[in-house]
């Protein structure tokens, strides 16, 4: 009988006992993903050897070798199609050869390509008001002026 109260007992022990909380958990990981690069931002080697032609090519066209330099620039987007420095470079050299309409076409495509460009989409910008101004010049002094004279 003593055992039976002594068993008895320790089960009411136990039972009293405050149960065991189970072990903590760490709260989730938030993962934050970062937005995927844009293509102008990758350093694949496309676009590295894309940039070094493309290098050479922009010092063509600044001593005034407009056809190697478009040809040297072409050469860099065949290697990186989405470069939109090569795009809006290739714009300027048809700008200077007053290809007007080919030099838009190229600005818009390398508008679209440098759309998180801030600095970049200014020189477009700049450059397609260069292109509307030399397209539409003003009158001239000393062609009317805007007075007619019968």
């Amino acid at each position: 009988m003593i055992l039976v109260l002594l068993v008895s007992t320790g089960f009411l022990h136990c039972a009293r006992e405050k149960p065991k909380s189970k072990p903590r958990r760490a709260p989730a990981r938030q993962t934050i993903q970062k937005p995927a690069p844009k293509p102008e931002e990758l350093s694949t080697p496309q676009r590295e050897a894309s940039s070094r032609i493309l290098e050479i090519g922009e010092q063509e066209l600044a001593v005034g070798d407009l056809d190697k330099a478009i040809h040297t620039i072409q050469e860099s987007i065949n290697i990186d199609p989405e470069n939109g420095m090569a795009y809006y470079l290739l714009g300027k050299a048809y700008f200077q050869k007053k290809d007007f309409s080919q030099a838009l076409g190229l600005l818009d495509k390398a508008d679209s390509l440098l759309e998180d460009r801030l600095e970049a989409q200014q020189k477009v910008r700049e450059l397609r008001e260069a292109i509307q101004g030399a397209q539409n010049p003003p009158d001239a002094p000393g062609e009317g002026g805007g007075q007619t004279y019968y």
